[in-house]
C-alpha cells in the first residue's frame, strides 16, 4: 500500500513538472519583444488667408471690432453650448482651427486639435497680410501659438488696432520668407513697445509706413547689430516712423519728422550713427 502511494505521488509530481515546463519558454526560445507604441500622427492644417481671417474676426460672432479685448489660444475645445464657433482653417485641412467669443472674459479663443492642446504651433497661410487689420477693440493679441515660417507678407497685419497694448509672441516670430512689412503696425496708437528682435528681413523689400502713427510708441527692441537702413530703397521705406512722436532710440536719439524713413531703422549709435532701435 505504501509503495502504491509512493508511485502515485511520483506520478503526480512528474505531471505537475510537465505542466509547469510546458507553460514556460524553453531556454533557447527568444523572449517576445514588447509591441511598440505607435507614434502620434499629426493631422495637417492650413489656415485661411489673413484677409479671410480678418473678415471673420470682425463679424457679429467674434466681435473683434466691438466687444472682444483679447485673442489667445485655448487648450480645450469650444464649449458645446453658449458660443458660436467660427472656422479659421481652410478647406481640406485634416483638423480644424475654430475660434469663438467668450462673453465673460471678452476673449476670442482659438483651438485646433493636436496643436493648441499639444503645445504645437499652427502654420499660418503664405499670405497672412491684414490678419488683424482694424480689430479696433482688441487690447491683447497672442500670436505665440502660430508658426509663421511660410508667411511671405505681414502687410497691415495689425494696422488700425487702435486699442492694442500688447502683442505676445512677436519675439519668436519666424519671418525668414517675408518680403513685405508695409504698414504692419500702422496706427497702433496705444502700443508703447514693439519687439522685432526675432525678425529676419533678409528677403524684405518693402517697409513703407511700418510703424506709421504709433504715437505712444517709445521703444522698438532689436537684436544687437540690427541695421535695416540700407536693406531697401528709401522710397520702399518711406514714412516708416512717421508720427511716432514719442519714439526714442537706445542712445537717446529722439524722433524727428525729418528722419522718419528707413534710414533710422538701426540700433541707435548716438550722434555718429543715430537710429530709433534699442538693443534688447
Amino acid at each position: 500500500m505504501k509503495t502504491q502511494s509512493k508511485h502515485l505521488f511520483l506520478l503526480g509530481l512528474l505531471a505537475f513538472v510537465a505542466i509547469v515546463a510546458t507553460g514556460c519558454p524553453h531556454k533557447n526560445e527568444p523572449i517576445p519583444e514588447p509591441t511598440p507604441t505607435p507614434a502620434p500622427v499629426t493631422l495637417s492644417i492650413t489656415m485661411k488667408t489673413g484677409e479671410d481671417i480678418r473678415q471673420l474676426l470682425g463679424n457679429a460672432y467674434l466681435k473683434a471690432r466691438s466687444e472682444a479685448t483679447s485673442f489667445k489660444a485655448s487648450t480645450t475645445p469650444a464649449p458645446k453650448t453658449g458660443v458660436i464657433p467660427v472656422t479659421l482653417s481652410a478647406d481640406g485641412s485634416e483638423t480644424e482651427c475654430v475660434a469663438w467669443f467668450d462673453n465673460n472674459s471678452k476673449t476670442i479663443f482659438y483651438y485646433a486639435k493636436g496643436y493648441t492642446d499639444a503645445g504645437k504651433k499652427i502654420p499660418l497661410a503664405v499670405n497672412s497680410k491684414n490678419m488683424f487689420k482694424l480689430c479696433s477693440s482688441l487690447k491683447e493679441i497672442d500670436i505665440s501659438g502660430f508658426d509663421a515660417s511660410k508667411a511671405n507678407s505681414y502687410t497691415s497685419m495689425f494696422e488700425g488696432c487702435t486699442a492694442l497694448t500688447t502683442i505676445s509672441g512677436l519675439d519668436t516670430l519666424n519671418t525668414t520668407r517675408a518680403t513685405s512689412f508695409q504698414g504692419m503696425f500702422k496706427n497702433c496708437s496705444n502700443l508703447t513697445t514693439i519687439d522685432v528682435s526675432s525678425f529676419d528681413t533678409s528677403k524684405a523689400t518693402i517697409f513703407t509706413d511700418m510703424f506709421y502713427g504709433c504715437t505712444n510708441l517709445t521703444t522698438i527692441y532689436a537684436k544687437a547689430g540690427t541695421d535695416w537702413s540700407s536693406s531697401t530703397t528709401s522710397m520702399a521705406g518711406e514714412g516708416m516712423f512717421l508720427n511716432c512722436t514719442s519714439l526714442k532710440g537706445g542712445a537717446n536719439t529722439v524722433y524727428d519728422s525729418k528722419n522718419a524713413n528707413i534710414s533710422y531703422a538701426r540700433i541707435d549709435g548716438g550722434t555718429s550713427a543715430p537710429g530709433y532701435f534699442t538693443e534688447e
